[in-house]
């Protein structure tokens, strides 16, 4: 995946990967969220990042139904300094 920073035109490489409860907790620790992701603990919970670094961007909620092969996005949120 790609992505655009608006400000400067430049495209940079991005991961999505799944974030466990524990890593869930640090994330929530920063402050960066101004939901309570640790409520969504129970739900598929992802994050984004750019290519080589740490630096969580944003924070994805999936619920999957399988016997009626769909899957929600329950929430999406960008970090506060992603936001604007």
């Amino acid at each position: 995946m790609v992505l655009l920073e608006c400000a400067t035109g430049i495209k940079k490489k991005a991961i999505i990967e799944p974030v466990d409860s524990k890593e869930l907790k640090i994330i929530m620790k920063s402050k960066k969220f101004g939901f309570d992701w640790n409520i969504e603990a129970g739900n598929l919970v992802y994050k984004i990042r750019i290519y080589g670094s740490d630096e969580v961007l944003g924070l994805m909620s999936l619920i999957d139904f399988p016997e009626e092969k769909w899957i929600k996005i329950n929430l999406l949120e960008s970090s506060s300094e992603n936001i604007g």
